[in-house]
């Protein structure tokens, strides 16, 4: 064999390698790689009510009968959601939506524009929409509690929105940061 049929059997060999990586290797590993970046996980030690407080500022919430937390920070560049939902009994409902009336940055429902768009939409709990209820969000990156400005922002979002139903005394709260 001559020296130029080697080096057509060596590159030819190199790029069957080379496919064989692309197409079979890289999928796998790169799944992996997101799946682990990116998988929620629901860590019931967390106390939702400093959590939520930590986040928000609103360090009033008064004890709740069910918590349920996800986070799937601790990807790319601190990107990923944070989900908190907690229920009340009727008595702390009632107390949690007085003092959210009279709490600064926080509106009485209905939640509209993009605000409402990103937390109706979030894929982590379903919230029918309320009507009867209290809502504040805050935009990271313009340092705002406007719902307006979330509506400037299109390119990436950076914000946290909170919102109490009053008819089904729960208080909920989504964080997504990209």
């Amino acid at each position: 064999m001559n020296e130029t049929a080697k080096n057509i059997i060596k590159y030819v060999s190199l790029a069957l390698a080379i496919m064989l990586c692309v197409s079979i290797v890289m999928p796998f590993s790169c799944y992996f790689a997101l799946f682990s970046c990116s998988m929620a996980f629901d860590d019931s030690s967390v106390d939702c009510r400093k959590e939520f407080g930590k986040l928000t500022g609103f360090t009033e919430v008064p004890p709740c009968e069910t918590a349920i937390y996800q986070n799937t920070h601790g990807g790319f560049h601190g990107d990923g959601i944070t989900a908190m939902v907690m229920t009340f009994d009727e008595e702390n409902g009632a107390l949690l939506s007085s003092l959210l009336a009279e709490t600064e940055n926080w509106r009485s429902a209905p939640m509209y524009g993009r605000a409402s768009d990103i937390f109706y939409s979030n894929g982590f709990f379903s919230a029918a929409e309320i009507t009867d209820g209290y809502y504040a969000c805050y935009d990271k990156q313009q340092e705002s509690f406007d719902p307006e400005v979330f509506d400037t922002n299109e390119y990436s979002t950076n914000c946290w929105i909170a919102a109490y139903d009053c008819d089904d005394p729960t208080l909920y709260f989504y964080e997504h940061d990209t």
